[in-house]
């Protein structure tokens, strides 16, 4: 039986010796059931090793979430293919994390041939895996790698990341496309554009709109000055500029960026458009917050 002890006041009796009163909390306590929620989505699914292997990930412990993924490999029966792929493909991750590229190809292609036992080839849980392959790939065998392609299959991975709800491992990705791009493109290329909004977007989905709004201005920047004033994707970057201040309670200056979205909007597509009306529905709620 486990038990869960909530950390109350911390009192310093002597040198090196301290006092820490603990609560015992049970599966009612409301803050217990947040964090546990919280991990949960974190870690992502499996038995408790699998997750205890997500943790270790997480934290940068990769010499120990090698371990475990081992250990869990080791003991996967040759039925158990599912289990295999997702050993291998975490192996692989691992490995790549610690620049150990040929142990890290390895195990991505393991875990590829092993889930084309059960998973047709274009099936979309596979696309972080070739799309890890591949990149990969160029490092090994291209003497001068295109560093922009790389950037695209970073920015690809953390596209399906997203997806799949793993945000750290996600803007860990576009962060690495960003790097890579601000290295090798002029500081107004649309590219970088993209590459901050994927960004804004991670922070924007856990609601730190503070941060998304500060990469979403640098889209804006960009934007504006490569592109028409009247580009239609600068509806996406208006709309999410004011979700951000709207979630900072920037209500008036939400309002504006809306109403930017909603203009632009109608010039492109016309007022009886989807992105028209969804755009003016908006608008009018964030109206209704002045």
């Amino acid at each position: 039986m486990h038990t869960v002890f909530c950390i109350g006041e911390l009192e310093q009796i002597e040198n090196g010796l301290w006092q820490i009163a603990l609560t015992s909390t049970d599966n009612n306590d409301q803050q217990l059931k947040l964090l546990a929620e919280l991990l949960r989505k974190e870690i992502g699914s499996g038995t408790g090793w699998h997750r205890l292997s997500q943790l270790m990930i997480k934290m940068g412990e990769f010499n120990k979430a090698e371990e475990v993924s081992k250990a869990l490999l080791d003991a996967a029966s040759n039925d158990d293919a599912r289990t295999k792929a997702v050993c291998h493909h975490q192996l692989g991750y691992v490995n790549d994390e610690k620049g150990d590229l040929t142990s890290a190809l390895f195990h991505y292609r393991q875990s590829l041939n092993i889930s084309l036992t059960y998973l047709p080839p274009n099936d979309p849980s596979l696309a972080s895996t070739y799309s890890n392959i591949g990149t990969l790939n160029i490092d090994f065998h291209v003497s001068e790698p295109d560093q922009l392609q790389i950037a695209t299959h970073y920015n690809n991975i953390g596209l399906v990341l997203k997806q799949q709800d793993k945000y750290d491992e996600a803007l860990k990705h576009y962060e690495r496309a960003l790097e890579i791009k601000l290295a090798h493109l002029p500081p107004r290329h649309p590219s970088l554009a993209t590459a901050y909004s994927n960004i804004s977007g991670i922070y924007q989905s856990r609601k730190n709109y503070s941060k998304a709004l500060s990469f979403l201005e640098k889209t804006l920047e960009i934007k504006q000055k490569s592109l028409p004033p009247n580009h239609p994707s600068l509806i996406a970057t208006h709309r999410n500029m004011a979700t951000a201040l709207d979630g900072l309670h920037r209500y008036e200056e939400a309002v504006q960026h809306a109403q930017y979205a909603v203009d632009i909007a109608r010039r492109t597509f016309g007022t009886d458009h989807s992105d028209v009306k969804d755009n003016q529905e908006y608008l009018d709620e964030l109206r209704q917050k002045l």
